[in-house]
């Protein structure tokens, strides 16, 4: 089972001073695997941005991507879906994640994203986002489960 629950700003004490006018927020994330997680901070991401039940699975995209750790990897990985939304309107809602640790030199993410470009006429839009927090996304195992924080923040919506 995986979850998310969505942080209020004046909670994240993390956050420079100013980021509340940045529209910043929080989501914890818990999931029973580490693939699980990444694809439970997809959907947290697009949640961020829109409501993720509205973006349909109508294209794909793979990534690949390597980090020395889970933390640099699941920053990697967030920093190109922000990316790929600033720079070709698309947003992911799904993702199917592989996650492989050859040893010594670090982790590689395989992943294949579904989602489709943003509609204003289906998508309400909620907020930019230009900066996911890499101090928030530390990766701890609890209990068996993995859990992390998403913290992003973006210019006001005008």
């Amino acid at each position: 089972m995986t979850g998310i629950e969505v942080v209020t700003p004046g909670k994240m004490p993390h956050l420079p001073a100013g980021s509340e006018s940045r529209q910043a927020v929080g989501v914890e994330l818990e999931a029973d695997s580490l693939e699980e997680l990444f694809a439970e901070a997809t959907l947290a991401l697009c949640n961020c941005i829109t409501e993720a039940r509205d973006v349909m699975p109508r294209e794909s995209r793979l990534v690949e991507l390597a980090a020395p750790d889970a933390d640099a990897l699941l920053l990697a990985w967030l920093r190109e879906l922000v990316a790929v939304f600033a720079g070709e309107g698309l947003l992911f809602s799904v993702a199917r994640i592989k996650i492989t640790s050859p040893g010594a030199d670090g982790m590689t993410l395989e992943a294949q994203a579904w989602g489709e470009p943003f509609d204003p006429t289906r998508h309400a839009f909620r907020r930019s986002v230009d900066t996911i927090d890499p101090q928030a996304l530390r990766i701890v195992r609890h209990e068996g489960r993995w859990r992390t924080r998403l913290s992003c923040s973006g210019p006001p919506v005008a």
